[in-house]
């Protein structure tokens, strides 16, 4: 095998790990040119490595490879498929890939603006503990965009951001929003809301309001 004069040891012995199939070697060799590390940066020698990958099942691979077919460079007609591995990386439980495809969802970045989507796919990084959507599912709880509204599940999961490392710069918009779903509530409703919020883990918050026919409310998040 043959290899170009800029590769060092390291690099050669990556890039004969990868030929053999050994997938986290074809991911390293993916990083490799998609950065420019050690070679010219290539996005299209990127996307090979990435395919052979995932083909030997890396959801890892699944969800670089959509992000790099959502760039300039390389959107050349293939957001439906960006869409699609970021979608098949999330189902497998790719925590950024949830992440990811509710931004995309929440912009309208490469598909139609859906808030409803959007929520959904927040929903799922929030259970798993991403901060971020954890913060931003909670204003759309508050807000009754994208989902029903909810102040008392608004309140824990803006909570539950912040206890579990919102980044410093949001943490100001984080506390106003918080503040503001707490004045929706009813005193009864923010003992329960508290409660919850000081309670470990990211699970289904039960919504404590009462409809108008006087039923419970149902769990706020559920897994499915």
């Amino acid at each position: 095998m043959l290899f170009p004069e800029s590769f060092t040891e390291p690099m050669i012995k990556l890039a004969r790990a990868a030929a053999r199939g050994d997938v986290e070697a074809q991911l390293g060799m993916a990083e490799m040119y998609r950065l420019g590390q050690g070679v010219p940066a290539n996005s299209r020698e990127a996307s090979v490595w990435y395919k052979r990958a995932f083909s030997g099942g890396s959801v890892e691979a699944r969800y670089r490879l959509g992000k790099l077919m959502m760039t300039r460079e390389m959107n050349e007609g293939n957001s439906d498929r960006a869409v699609e591995l970021l979608t098949e990386a999330a189902t497998a439980g790719h925590r950024a890939a949830m992440v990811t495809l509710g931004n995309m969802f929440a912009r309208g970045t490469g598909v139609e603006k859906d808030l409803a989507g959007a929520a959904h796919w927040y929903e799922k990084a929030a259970f798993l503990g991403d901060a971020g959507s954890q913060f931003v599912y909670g204003v759309m709880l508050r807000d009754g965009k994208g989902v029903e509204a909810d102040p008392l599940a608004a309140f824990v999961w803006i909570s539950r951001s912040l206890r579990n490392g919102l980044a410093p710069k949001s943490r100001s918009a984080a506390l106003s929003a918080r503040k503001a779903a707490q004045a929706m509530l009813t005193p009864d409703e923010l003992v329960r809301a508290q409660n919850a919020a000081s309670a470990p883990g990211n699970g289904p918050v039960h919504a404590a309001r009462r409809s108008s026919d006087g039923e419970s409310g149902k769990d706020v998040g559920s897994a499915a």
